[in-house]
């Protein structure tokens, strides 16, 4: 929120006449950036509103309980199943890495190849998800918090990490070394210092990636907020695609309802089957893309799809609901045990992202298949210490 909050500020008060990308030049007129402006205040206001709610312990959010004994059997066992698991899909991602490092590709170039690993793992994308980018990742963070198990933590660590990177993907690497950087530092509190470490280690990270895809390190570029570089891309980028949203729905395209909300659902309520708001701003906005093979969606601020599925009704009432959904996932995680709770939580912060769309707040079968495993999973008793 705070983010998209900064970038509608920033497009809001562009110099006129700035190109800054499609998306804004063609759909955000002057009145479209005020209220997109106004939407993103709104939003951090109710979200706030709930941050304080907390503090004052309005919700009982109830102490964790920190029990750090654990069967060294069963952290070995895991680690050797997982590390497999993602070995096997970092080898199945090797063609991508291979072509990065053999051939000067240029950013369309990159996401192309990009775009051919997603349709790649289509098949298998089930079970990918839920295993590596969510049991893996919650599995780490326990093993962070426990500290007992280094050798395994390290391991398992710099595996995700290359998994990370072979996905050529910058955003999920930089939340998965902040969710570390959280984790282990959940009794000591914030800490300035480590903060400010963990984010220079993240920024040359993040600057040799962008060295290595795109071939470019123009500094004005990369850190400028109004280009398509590093700093662009987080601030005005992730927020850009409420402004065809907010312009397109009601005018060009019609209102979706809940026809995208799950393909599942929809096929056992045999109602009609849509593509999400997301997929179908970029169709409209950028078909070249689409048919260069390069495209997948425009993701944006949940108030995004929340207009295009309710209409201004999602817009008015979307923050409360996402805001809420939040308190009921931190409210119902202390029916996880121990450490696996933390590491739940602070998982589902960096992956329940506002940027993901109002769907994923409706309905998200990831969250709650992980949630309900680790609630029993929690409490079996190969866990205890030996």
């Amino acid at each position: 929120i705070l983010t998209g909050f900064i970038g509608s500020f920033a497009i809001l008060i562009a110099p006129e006449g700035l190109s800054i990308n499609t998306m804004v030049d063609s759909y955000g007129h002057q009145d479209v950036r005020f209220f997109a402006f106004f939407l993103m205040l709104y939003g951090l206001v109710v979200f706030s509103i709930f941050s304080i709610l907390f503090k004052l312990k309005i919700f009982d959010a109830v102490t964790i309980v920190h029990n750090r004994k654990i069967s060294s059997y069963f952290v070995s066992l895991a680690t050797v199943v997982f590390a497999c698991l993602a070995l096997y899909f970092l080898w199945n991602r090797m063609f991508g890495i291979i072509q990065v490092l053999t051939n000067s590709l240029d950013a369309f170039q990159v996401l192309e190849l990009r775009a051919k690993i997603v349709e790649n793992e289509m098949g298998g994308y089930f079970w990918r998800y839920l295993l590596i980018d969510t049991l893996l990742w919650i599995f780490i963070l326990f093993l962070q918090f426990n500290k007992r198990f280094k050798v395994h933590s390290l391991l398992l660590t710099v595996i995700m990490s290359l998994y990370l990177i072979s996905s050529l993907a910058k955003i999920k690497l930089v939340f998965f070394l902040l969710s570390i950087y959280v984790i282990r530092n959940w009794d000591n509190g914030f800490n300035f210092q480590r903060l400010l470490k963990l984010s220079i280690v993240i920024l040359i990270i993040l600057v040799m990636m962008w060295a290595v895809l795109v071939g470019d390190l123009n500094f004005d570029y990369l850190f400028s907020i109004y280009s398509q570089g590093m700093v662009g891309r987080i601030l005005i980028s992730e927020v850009s695609a409420i402004y065809p949203h907010l312009d397109l729905y009601g005018s060009q395209l019609d209102y979706i309802g809940i026809s995208s909300l799950s393909n599942q659902l929809a096929t056992i309520f045999g109602s009609e089957v849509l593509p999400r708001s997301g997929r179908q701003v970029l169709e409209f906005v950028s078909p070249g893309w689409v048919k260069m093979g390069i495209g997948g969606v425009y993701n944006t601020v949940f108030f995004g799809e929340a207009y295009a599925n309710f209409e201004a009704l999602g817009l008015l009432i979307s923050p409360i609901f996402v805001a809420f959904v939040y308190v009921v996932v931190i409210l119902s995680s202390r029916l996880i045990r121990g450490p696996f709770r933390i590491a739940f939580l602070v998982h589902t912060t960096f992956t329940l992202s506002v940027m993901s769309g109002i769907n994923d707040f409706i309905w998200n079968p990831f969250l709650i298949i992980t949630f309900i495993f680790l609630v029993f999973f929690s409490r079996l008793s190969i866990l205890n210490s030996k």
